[in-house]
Formats: structure tokens, sequence, C-alpha cells
């Protein structure tokens, strides 16, 4: 909910601003918005990301196909 939220307020923003605000418990004030990181730490837009399968899609093929074996 936090990322689409925060994804949202930045690509969709609400001319009154934002819908939701999340805030530290202990401080009430707001955190930092989310964003996509690279592994070395650098900011990512969405243009720059793709999902690629992964090792669990292997898995559930191997599973239906030994279903289907019986």
């Amino acid at each position: 909910m936090l990322s689409m939220t925060h994804w949202g307020d930045k690509h969709k923003p609400h001319p009154d601003g934002a819908r939701i605000v999340f805030v530290e418990r202990s401080t009430r004030e707001p955190i930092a918005p989310m964003t996509a990181r690279s592994r070395d730490g650098r900011a990512l837009e969405p243009r720059e990301i793709r999902g690629v399968p992964g090792p669990g899609v292997s898995a559930m093929s191997a599973a239906s196909r030994n279903e289907e074996r019986g």
C-alpha cells in the first residue's frame, strides 16, 4: 500500500495534495517517499525496470507437469 500510494502521488497527483501521508509513529514526521533502487543505490525510473520470470516460475511449471502426468 505504501509504495502504491507514493507512486500514485508522484504520477497521478491530486490537485489538493497527498491523499494519505505516512508518518513515523514516534516523531509524527512524514516518511521519505519510496523509490525503486538498483543494487548500488541509484534511484530508478519506471522505464528502467522490467519484470522477468523468477525461479518460482520454473518450479510452478515443473509441478504442473508432474500433476498432469499423475
